[in-house]
């Protein structure tokens, strides 16, 4: 009797290792699958701040009252790798289309961490297309997320009035600090130009 308990104890020690083990492996690959989820969904946000901003560079919200044809909120630079730099009315009361340092925007990679410039007090017109000048705020948490890649590239273009159209693709890599979770990459193209 005391031979088929020790056995019988045995098998359930055995039974019971192999549930935990199981346990201990699904509990694993949900928190992977959680980490995962929070990546892109970060980085997924991070992407359509971009893609929400870059959309309106150019607009001026009376281009209709311009007269010489010049639209002052045009252009928008990749002046260097990991740096977008554009302006557009940001009160869309602006008279005569020139635009001011408050209207300067962009996005840069700094440190792993993706910036977003509001202001270029400094700025003249001359230098306004850089990216070490402004304000840069951080859109993302170093401690949380780290933003291996940035990449603008500025694609095919068009004219529509006093408004010039033009295609940004957007690739954007990152990864969580502490994870063992792989590196996420998302992309998307932007039509610039006040739309």
């Amino acid at each position: 009797m005391l031979v088929e308990l020790v056995i019988a104890m045995g098998l359930g020690l055995f039974l019971i290792a192999g549930l935990l083990s199981v346990m201990t492996h699904w509990l694993g690959a949900d928190g992977r699958l959680l980490a995962r989820s929070h990546l892109t969904q970060e980085l997924g946000n991070a992407l359509a701040l971009m893609r929400r901003d870059i959309g309106r560079a150019g607009y001026w919200g009376r281009v209709g009252d311009a007269s010489d044809g010049v639209n002052g909120y045009e252009g928008i630079v990749a002046p260097e790798p990991g740096c977008l730099l554009y302006r557009y009315d940001h009160r869309g009361d602006d008279r005569n289309g020139v635009s001011s340092p408050d209207d300067m925007s962009g996005f840069r990679l700094k440190k792993g961490v993706l910036q977003y410039r509001t202001k270029n007090k400094a700025c003249v017109r001359a230098d306004c297309d850089r990216c070490d000048q402004g304000r840069w705020w951080a859109l993302t948490d170093p401690k949380y997320l780290r933003v291996d890649a940035l990449e603008f590239r500025l694609l095919e273009t068009r004219r529509e009035g006093l408004v010039t159209v033009r295609a940004v693709h957007i690739d954007l890599r990152g990864a969580l600090v502490r994870s063992d979770v792989a590196a996420v990459t998302m992309s998307a193209v932007v039509l610039a130009g006040g739309e």
